[in-house]
């Protein structure tokens, strides 16, 4: 198994001879619009809490001939050469570029495999940085190929039908029976039309159409919830809630299992 370097151990490992090392283009297999570059840290920097020490390699992906999107997820299968620099959480640490801007960003790694996901309730049409992910290069390897794909993984459903009650599946948010990033989207946009912060369950009982058009029963967008839950015990619906549909994902693509506390991944009685 490839071993994920903590953010400890990368902040105080000695590679500052590396440091003179330049941007670089990497040996890639990867979709047309897609493309990698590398680039060794002359300092350290701190991502989200994390200490990226000088000497990590920052991974850039890029677009190119950007058609729009709200909701993306890159696969990257890095050479044996490359050790990924986590979080607490062992999620890789990943930086926003100017593409994806504000998006939600979720992320998994298992291996030598990482998988970033992101939302947005709004279309993203710019070209140029995505993301940059974060590793430690053996220098002495020579497995450096960085092959990078847009991630079709699908965490999909069994047809599972009733004649006494309906079934819906908790995350999938628009009845397709997969949960993708295009559902934590879907979480974005409904948000978005209350202008505020949050969607109370009453809100969208009153009006399920309006704030989710396709889903299959609105309790599959409440995805802490029981399928008994009274609704004055529902929990609101916020970004958390697309985050958690994220890093669900996120992990399902990488093969990591889910360690979050939600009902994803399950099926509910709508009664």
């Amino acid at each position: 198994m490839k071993k994920l370097i903590s953010a400890f151990v990368a902040s105080v490992l000695s590679v500052s001879a590396l440091s003179a090392v330049s941007a670089t283009a990497v040996k890639t297999t990867s979709e047309d619009n897609l493309s990698v570059s590398t680039k060794v840290l002359d300092e350290s920097i701190i991502i989200d809490d994390t200490i990226v020490s000088a000497g990590s390699v920052a991974i850039t992906v890029n677009i190119s001939d950007n058609s729009g999107f709200s909701s993306y997820s890159t696969k990257l299968e890095l050479g044996s050469a490359y050790d990924i620099i986590t979080d607490e959480n062992n999620h890789p640490v990943v930086e926003s570029g100017s593409v994806i801007g504000d998006s939600l960003v979720g992320s998994s790694c298992n291996d030598n495999v990482v998988v970033v996901s992101t939302a947005s309730a709004d279309e993203n049409y710019e070209n140029g940085n995505m993301f940059t992910i974060y590793a430690v290069k053996d220098m002495s390897s020579t497995d450096t190929d960085i092959d990078i794909y847009e991630n079709e993984t699908v965490i999909d459903s069994p047809v599972y039908l009733s004649a006494n009650t309906e079934y819906y599946r908790v995350g999938d948010i628009d009845n397709d029976e997969m949960i993708m990033a295009t559902d934590a989207t879907a979480i974005l946009v409904a948000i978005k039309k209350t202008n505020s912060t949050k969607l109370p369950y009453d809100s969208v009982q009153s009006a399920p159409a309006l704030y989710f058009p396709e889903i299959a029963h609105i309790r599959a967008a409440f995805i802490w919830n029981k399928s008994n839950d009274k609704e004055n015990a529902m929990k609101d619906i916020t970004k958390e809630t697309a985050d958690e549909i994220l890093e669900f994902y996120s992990c399902a693509a990488t093969g990591q299992l889910y360690n979050g506390d939600s009902y994803l991944g399950q099926w509910r009685s709508c009664n």
